[in-house]
């Protein structure tokens, strides 16, 4: 067996092994300090540790920024052209098909990946939309071509804690748009280019999106989370751009 997942890694997972004392991003779980010690009472080892990085949005602009234009160059020089471009609400099942084709593709080699069935990204999607800022949900298109994709979230903990954890009730209703202002921080939870597309920086490019708007936002900080501890490529890039280790999450396993 293997956990805690609730129910895959394409939702929350892991227990919290460090960072007892700060509050938990938006759809990341939280566990007291005991949690993870029982289970490794109970027998089970470590499968995989998830990485959680923070940045500020000063050390985010200035660094994005230098990359992002070496990027942008290397794109010039190569003929084709680069688009980066927010979601389209209105046409919303295609931009969910684009979404799901490219999630499934970008991430099947990783540790853990269970496919997501159009259903699951049906349901996620239904969750999201009445919260989600179109702004932090971008695509990368090469030549007019789907090449990768990004889902950012304003941390709507800071929210719940004051509505007791009820995202649509009428006080809600009332409260959520008052309230939207006192968030300061934004996570992005998923971020998947396409293989053919890889090594290209256009990475770099969504995060310079992504610091746009934070700043248009007034947005402070931002999460990237969470990356697989064995994925040194991609932790060597958010490290080589300013992102420090802030927050760690553990996935055991045992034997039956």
């Amino acid at each position: 067996m293997r956990g805690p997942f609730s129910f895959s890694t394409n939702e929350e997972c892991g227990a919290l092994v460090s960072a007892f004392d700060s509050s938990p991003m938006v759809m990341t779980p939280y566990q007291p300090p005991f949690y993870h010690k029982r289970l490794e009472e109970c027998g089970l080892d470590k499968a995989e540790d998830l990485i959680c990085y923070f940045m500020r949005r000063s050390d985010f602009t200035d660094r994005i920024a230098r990359a992002a234009d070496i990027s942008r160059r290397r794109f010039e020089r190569s003929g084709d052209t680069l688009e980066i471009r927010t979601m389209r609400r209105e046409d919303w099942d295609a931009e969910l098909a684009s979404i799901k084709t490219i999630y499934n593709k970008a991430w099947e080699q990783n540790w853990g990946f269970i496919p997501m069935t159009e259903s699951e990204m049906n349901f996620v999607a239904k969750e999201l939309k009445p919260i989600a800022d179109m702004e932090l949900i971008l695509f990368a298109e090469v030549n007019g071509v789907a090449a990768g994709f990004s889902l950012a979230l304003p941390d709507y903990n800071v929210i719940l804690r004051h509505l007791n954890g009820e995202m649509f009730s009428p006080r809600t209703l009332v409260l959520f748009p008052l309230l939207r202002r006192s968030i300061h921080q934004i996570r992005l939870m998923m971020m998947g280019i396409l293989p053919e597309y890889r090594r290209r920086g256009i990475e770099f490019l969504i995060y310079e999106r992504v610091s746009e708007q934070m700043q248009k936002c007034g947005h402070e900080g931002i999460e990237m989370s969470w990356i697989l501890e064995r994925n040194t490529a991609m932790r060597h890039q958010i490290e080589a751009v300013g992102g420090y280790e802030y927050r760690r999450y553990r996935l055991y396993t045992g034997a039956l």
